[in-house]
């Protein structure tokens, strides 16, 4: 994850709550075929199995033996967030907050998906079940965007 403020022209890092867009991204997995993708992923994930086995339940984690690669990937431990994504706590609650004072408004979200090739078709399908969101796919080919945004009420092709 990174958060990129366009004021400032810069990518922060480490700091989900900073100004900006919450950018998430997956290198190479969307663009490789399932097999390819669950073979490279276990392959990246194989060599920390023991070590992520003998985390157990008991230590607290922030001093759990575990090198800094598991420590960044765990999200929850034990019922609760690790260090490194605690800030998911406060985007929660802020939507509840919001849910509240705006008397059953529900704010849409408004997304942009640039592209619209083989991987864009389930990430539409996806991110569309949920008609609080507005969908805007951008696309060098506009014929492919309006195929996919002529499947949603919420998604607008250009």
């Amino acid at each position: 994850f990174v958060v990129y403020n366009a004021s400032s022209n810069e990518n922060i890092r480490g700091d989900m709550a900073a100004d900006g867009v919450l950018v998430s991204y997956i290198d190479n997995m969307p663009a490789q075929l399932p097999r390819e993708a669950t073979d490279f992923f276990g392959s990246q994930l194989f060599p920390y199995i023991k070590e992520i086995l003998r985390l157990g339940h008991s230590k607290e984690f922030r001093n759990a033996p575990v090198s800094p690669v598991v420590k960044d990937a765990v999200i929850a431990y034990n019922g609760f967030l690790t260090p490194g994504y605690e800030y998911i706590a406060g985007i929660r609650r802020g939507k509840e907050e919001t849910k509240k004072t705006t008397s059953g408004y529900v704010p849409r979200q408004k997304i942009l998906i640039l592209g619209s090739g083989h991987v864009c078709g389930p990430v539409v399908e996806y991110l569309a079940r949920d008609q609080t969101r507005q969908l805007t796919i951008a696309s060098a080919i506009l014929s492919e965007a309006s195929a996919l945004a002529s499947k949603h009420s919420n998604v607008h092709p250009v």
